[in-house]
C-alpha cells in the first residue's frame, strides 16, 4: 500500500510536471513572438531612420526600454529554468528511489518463491497439509501475479517519467538556445542602436554647423544693414541740421494741414461748446466750464466752474471761439517746445511756395476755407503757428469774436 501510494504521488507529480511543461512551452512561444515583434520594430526603426532627430531619439529610447524589459524577462526566465532544473534533479532522485524499491520487491518475491518450493518438497506425506500448502501456494502465486502486474505498471510509469524527463530536458535545451538567440539579438540590436546614435549625433553636429553658419550669415547681413542704417542716420542728421538752419524749409502742405484739422475738429468744437471765457485786465484769460461736472482736458489753460464766477464778473463772460489761440494752446504748443510742427511732419523740410499771414482771432475753420480757395493741396505753406515752436498757453490770450487783437 505504501508503494502504491508512492506511485500515486509520483503520478500526481508527473501531471504537475506536464502542466509546468505546458506553461514553459507557452512562455517559450510568447518569448518567440516577442522576439519577432522586437525584430519587426527594429526593421521599422531602420525604415524610419530618415525621420527628424526628435523622433529618432524617441524611437531609440523606446527600443532601449524594450531591450531592458526583455533583459528582465530573460533574467526571470533564467531563474525559472534553474528552478525547473532543480525540480528535474529531485524527480530523477525520486525515480532512483522508486527503482530501488522495485528491486527490493522483486527480491522479496524471489525469497517467497523459494520458500514456497521448500514447503512443497517438505510436506508430501501429509495430504491435507499439502492441499492447504497448495492453496497457500496458489494464493501466493496470485499475489505474485498481482505484484508482477503492479511491477509492470510501475515500469510503465517509470518509462513515462523517463520520457517526461527527456522531454523536459529537450525543452530546457530549447529554452537555453532561445536565451542564446535573445542574447545574440540583444547584442545585434545594441550595435545597431549605437550606430543609429552615432548617426543622430553626426546629423546634430551637421545641423549645429549649418545653424552656426546661418547665424554668421545673419550677423554679416545685420552688420551690413547696421552700417547702411548708420549711414542713413548720419545723412538724416546732416539734412536735419541743414533744414534746421534754413527757415524757408519749415513748411507744411495744405493736404497735411487738412488731415490734421480733420483729426482735431471734433474735439475742438466739443471743447469750445462746453466752455466760455473771461478776459482779465492783465491780458490773461480763464476758461469757464459751462457744465457742473466738466470732464474736459484743459491742457495748460486756467479754468474754473461757472458757479465759482462772482456775479459782478458775469457780464464779462464771452463764448469761447475756436480760433487760432485755442488751436495753438491745445494742439500745437504742448508738442512743439523743441521742434515746430512743420518739421515734425516733414523732417526733411519743404521749400517754401506760399507765405501765409493770418489773424489769431479768426475762427480756424474759416482760415482753412480761405486756404482751400487760395492754394493747391500740394503747395508748401509757411505759417508762423506751424513753422515756429510755440510757447505754453499761460501768456497767450484767446480773444472773443469782434474784439481787437
Amino acid at each position: 500500500k505504501d508503494r502504491f501510494a508512492n506511485l500515486v504521488s509520483m503520478e500526481s507529480e508527473i501531471k504537475l510536471l506536464r502542466a509546468e511543461n505546458r506553461v514553459l512551452q507557452h512562455a517559450q512561444s510568447r518569448l518567440n513572438r516577442e522576439v519577432e515583434t522586437l525584430q519587426q520594430k527594429v526593421e521599422e526603426l531602420k525604415q524610419a531612420s530618415a525621420l527628424s532627430t526628435e523622433r529618432e531619439s524617441a524611437n531609440l529610447s523606446a527600443a532601449e526600454e524594450k531591450l531592458s524589459h526583455m533583459e528582465l524577462q530573460r533574467f526571470a526566465m533564467a531563474q525559472r529554468l534553474n528552478e525547473e532544473h532543480a525540480s528535474c534533479l529531485r524527480l530523477q532522485q525520486l525515480l532512483q528511489e522508486a527503482q530501488a524499491g522495485m528491486a527490493a520487491v522483486e527480491a522479496e518475491l524471489a525469497e517467497e518463491r523459494a520458500e514456497a518450493e521448500a514447503l512443497r518438497s517438505g510436506i508430501k506425506e501429509d495430504g491435507g497439509i499439502a492441499v492447504m500448502v497448495d492453496r497457500e501456494t496458489r494464493s501466493m502465486a496470485n499475489e505474485l501475479k498481482v505484484e508482477k502486474r503492479k511491477a509492470k505498471v510501475a515500469d510503465e510509469r517509470l518509462e513515462e517519467l523517463e520520457t517526461a524527463v527527456k522531454a523536459k530536458e529537450g525543452i530546457i535545451q530549447d529554452l537555453q538556445e532561445a536565451q542564446i538567440g535573445v542574447a545574440f539579438n540583444q547584442i545585434s540590436i545594441s550595435k545597431w542602436l549605437d550606430e543609429q546614435l552615432k548617426l543622430v549625433q553626426f546629423k546634430i553636429r551637421q545641423q549645429d554647423m549649418c545653424h552656426a553658419q546661418s547665424i554668421c550669415d545673419s550677423l554679416d547681413s545685420l552688420a551690413v544693414q547696421s552700417r547702411h542704417i548708420a549711414s542713413e542716420a548720419h545723412h538724416s542728421i546732416m539734412l536735419s541740421q541743414a533744414v534746421a538752419e534754413t527757415p524757408a524749409m519749415w513748411c507744411i502742405t495744405l493736404k497735411q494741414l487738412k488731415e490734421w484739422h480733420g483729426r482735431i475738429q471734433s474735439d475742438l468744437h466739443s471743447y469750445c461748446e462746453a466752455h466760455d471765457v473771461i478776459y482779465n485786465k492783465d491780458g490773461t484769460c480763464c476758461h469757464i466750464c459751462v457744465n457742473k461736472n466738466c470732464t474736459s482736458d484743459h491742457k495748460d489753460a486756467a479754468f474754473k466752474p461757472r458757479a465759482e464766477v462772482p456775479k459782478k464778473h458775469e457780464s464779462l463772460i464771452r463764448f469761447l471761439p475756436a480760433n487760432m489761440h485755442v488751436v495753438v494752446d491745445r494742439y500745437i504748443a504742448p508738442n512743439t517746445e523743441d521742434k515746430c510742427y512743420a518739421l515734425q511732419v516733414n523732417p526733411g523740410g519743404c521749400k517754401i511756395d506760399v507765405f501765409v499771414t493770418h489773424t489769431w482771432n479768426e475762427v480756424f475753420s474759416d482760415f482753412m476755407s480761405t486756404l482751400e480757395t487760395a492754394v493747391a493741396p500740394e503747395d508748401h505753406l509757411w505759417i508762423s503757428a506751424f513753422a515756429l515752436p510755440q510757447q505754453p498757453a499761460q501768456q497767450r490770450m484767446p480773444r472773443g469774436r469782434g474784439q481787437p487783437e
